[in-house]
């Protein structure tokens, strides 16, 4: 389990494989309707994953595909072979992500699941995560653009604010292509008020005196309560974090078992160098708000110890 995982984190973050969710709902074609549907009850997955459920050989190759609306419809003893439907749409794990999201917009779908190159589903990309994805592209690029203008005179960065700038475009772009039209109107606006509004903040800033950051070494501890089935679910986003700051290491990653069976601990050991604690304060945020999570708590070790 624990190579999977690993292996999972190997994805590049632009790819469709780094905004999946390994949270989600597979049945067998030999099941009953009834027994799929208390299947489905007894894994209590996030509601966002359950509407599209994922039929799947022993392999894990999808073989068919149908809605929890159907599966509730349908007569208790019919099997999920004869109500499921064929014709699957997918995309592989290393398939761009922008790729990923205009089939979801093309094919109006709510999820669509992930394959590796065994052709075995390895996790769904929800729409509600593919719109956050494009967001949030957005805005990384207007915050990059707001950067380059304030930098580039100052600490002489040459060509942020460039890029930044056709990294929204081509987010704008992105946006309207997937009907998202109130959102690209924003996003294209904001980037014409980040070039009017941040240049005299630019010019005040490098009047500023630059503060030195400390380099030592700092090893963060983080303990996160959760429920087991999302144990690697959670695992994953961890992994996929720190692999996104070169800053951060990861020494140790394990679990430990809860006095509920239901609940599991994530224990994990970070060094980082120099202080970083407002990336292990963002990384609390994000996981305190995943399904499932009922604490998350970090201290810090060495305070720069070399």
């Amino acid at each position: 389990a624990q190579q999977a995982l690993l292996s999972l984190s190997a994805y590049p973050p632009d790819s469709a494989a780094g905004i999946m969710t390994t949270a989600f709902a597979t049945l067998k074609e030999g099941m009953s309707c009834g027994a799929a549907l208390a299947r489905i009850r007894r894994k209590k997955l996030p509601p966002k994953t359950l509407s599209t459920l994922y039929v799947i050989d022993k392999q894990w190759r999808i073989v068919g595909v149908l809605t929890l609306e159907e599966l509730v419809l349908a007569n208790p003893q019919a099997s999920v072979r004869q109500i499921m439907n064929r014709n699957i749409v997918s995309v592989s794990a290393l398939e761009d992500r922008k790729e990923a999201i205009a089939k979801i917009a093309k094919y109006n779908l709510m999820t669509i699941p992930v394959l590796n190159k065994e052709e075995q589903i390895i996790g769904v990309i929800t729409a509600d995560d593919a719109i956050d994805a494009l967001l949030s592209a957005s805005l990384t690029g207007i915050g990059f653009l707001g950067a380059g203008v304030i930098m580039k005179d100052g600490l002489s960065v040459q060509g942020l604010n460039t890029a930044a700038t056709i990294w929204c475009s081509a987010a704008v772009g992105s946006l309207a292509g997937v009907g998202l039209s109130w959102q690209a109107v924003f996003v294209a606006c904001s980037v014409i008020l980040v070039h009017i509004v941040l240049r005299p903040l630019g010019a005040h800033l490098n009047r500023l005196p630059v503060e030195r950051e400390d380099s030592g070494l700092y090893i963060y501890f983080f303990k996160i309560r959760c429920r087991e089935q999302v144990e690697n679910h959670l695992r994953v986003l961890i992994l996929n974090a720190l692999k996104a700051d070169e800053h951060l290491q990861l020494r140790s990653l394990r679990s430990a078992e809860d006095s509920n069976p239901a609940y599991v601990y994530i224990e994990a050991e970070i060094h980082a160098h120099g202080r970083h604690d407002a990336a292990m304060e963002k990384l609390a945020g994000t996981l305190t708000l995943e399904y499932g999570v009922t604490e998350v708590s970090w201290r810090k070790n060495g305070e720069g110890t070399e």
